[in-house]
């Protein structure tokens, strides 16, 4: 009915049909231009409501003027699409500069401030990680109650009216804190666990890969030049003034060849290549021709048509690469010198850190040994650069520096030479010989 009216809504460049009327289960969104009549509306509406059984809830309208400063002061002021167009029912809201009104779970206005907006979520963000808090997670644990909170609970809002820069330090100095427990400091880095699990991370949710990811989502939707190709898309065309990007120059349609035309000149060239052409096709054994491409032509990247989120996600984060820590190389140095003296084989790094994940392990053993391979444990030199706790750094029967090597291998407590005597004869039942471990740990 909306759409067979006289009103004459938008009318956008490329789109055969004007956009009067959007619907969405329950919500319905009309669009007027500034020449409709806002009181043409009312009586359609009235009109399908009566014949449908059905009721608009007048209360909960909402009037957001679109278009120029000038012509959204003059409806706010005088309450009129335009001079010819009776007043507007005052139980009607018609949404004030810098008021946001919510649609489908996003925010629309007229200079609004996405940073009040996100404000709620924050907050509901905050309230959840302090009440997680408060069990006491493993890192593992902690790890998952980011992605279901930090993560989830700003997906569609970041899609819809995008993450101010001050709302994603301050996300990511909450998981930071949450990640540590309440230390004020923590001896793996956060860049570390946002690592993938091959580079010894614990693929923590990466919030700024995240964003760049949706935006890239944002980019192929514009892009995307076809039939289905999103409205909005054709609204930011005429915004930008991009009306001359059309569908038209990547086209399907099918390519044809004719033969040029030219003077004496070039006919000697046209006849030539002819004649090659022949002598060609008619060669029993095709020459080797080389296909390879020069590097200034070569693309490189993902398709952008065919990327999903995940995916690009995924690329951003192994683009960004794990960040350098000696402590890490060092230990994984130490393991790989180990199993090349006991096994004659040296692993690669991504083999050591999947090893430690093994499913046959405790989620308890598990984590030692990720921080074991991390040099991270709050022993030995830790705590050298803790003013007043240096003297933890030594043994207290052996004044050597009680670091996880000499913890395992070189304490000479009673219990130690017990317990291994133990593990040598679980070994010997499965393996010929038991392996010696003169520097490194595994």
């Amino acid at each position: 009915m909306l759409r067979r009216s006289n009103l004459k809504g938008y009318i956008i460049d490329k789109i055969v049909d004007k956009v009067v009327v959007k619907m969405f289960a329950d919500d319905t969104t009309v669009y007027l231009d500034a020449l409709d009549s806002f009181e043409e509306l009312q009586v359609l509406l009235k009109k399908w409501c009566e014949a449908s059984s059905t009721k608009f809830n007048v209360e909960k309208t909402e009037i957001i003027p679109v278009g120029t400063i000038e012509h959204r002061e003059r409806v706010i002021a005088t309450r009129k699409l335009n001079a010819n167009d009776p007043p507007i029912p005052k139980n009607i809201h018609i949404v004030q500069e810098k008021e946001a009104v919510q649609i489908l779970g996003g925010h629309i206005g007229n200079g609004i401030d996405t940073f009040v907006l996100w404000t709620p979520i924050v907050e509901r963000i905050d309230s959840r990680l302090e009440r997680y808090d408060r069990w006491h997670p493993t890192l593992e644990g902690r790890k998952n109650i980011v992605q279901i909170s930090v993560g989830a609970m700003t997906q569609y809002k970041t899609q819809v009216n995008g993450m101010p820069e001050r709302i994603v330090k301050y996300l990511i100095r909450a998981t930071r804190e949450f990640m540590a427990g309440g230390a004020k400091s923590s001896p793996i880095s956060l860049d570390m666990l946002m690592a993938t699990i091959a580079d010894g991370g614990k693929n923590l949710l990466d919030l700024k890969a995240r964003n760049e990811a949706i935006q890239l989502m944002k980019l192929k939707s514009y892009l995307n030049l076809g039939p289905e190709r999103a409205i909005w898309g054709y609204i930011a065309d005429s915004n930008f003034e991009l009306n001359n990007v059309t569908a038209n120059d990547s086209t399907e349609a099918p390519t044809y060849f004719e033969t040029a035309e030219g003077d004496e000149s070039s006919k000697e060239g046209f006849d030539g290549a002819r004649v090659l052409a022949e002598y060609g096709s008619r060669k029993e054994h095709p020459d080797n021709i080389i296909s390879s491409v020069t590097p200034e032509f070569e693309l490189r990247g993902a398709k952008l048509s065919s990327l999903m989120q995940a995916i690009a996600y995924a690329e951003i984060k192994k683009a960004k690469g794990p960040p350098a820590r000696k402590a890490t190389d060092n230990m994984i140095k130490q393991v790989q010198a180990s199993i090349k003296q006991n096994f004659n084989r040296i692993p690669l790094p991504a083999d050591i850190w999947k090893s430690a994940r093994h499913k046959n392990f405790t989620r308890q053993v598990r984590n030692f040994l990720w921080k074991s391979l991390h040099n991270a444990h709050r022993i030995g030199n830790f705590w050298t650069h803790i003013p007043e706790c240096e003297d933890r750094a030594i043994s207290q029967f052996y004044s050597v520096t009680e670091d996880l090597e000499h913890i395992l291998l070189k304490c000479e407590r009673p219990g130690q030479h017990q317990i291994w005597n133990l593990a040598k004869e679980l070994w010997l039942k499965k393996h010929d010989r038991w392996p010696d471990f003169p520097s490194g740990l595994f």
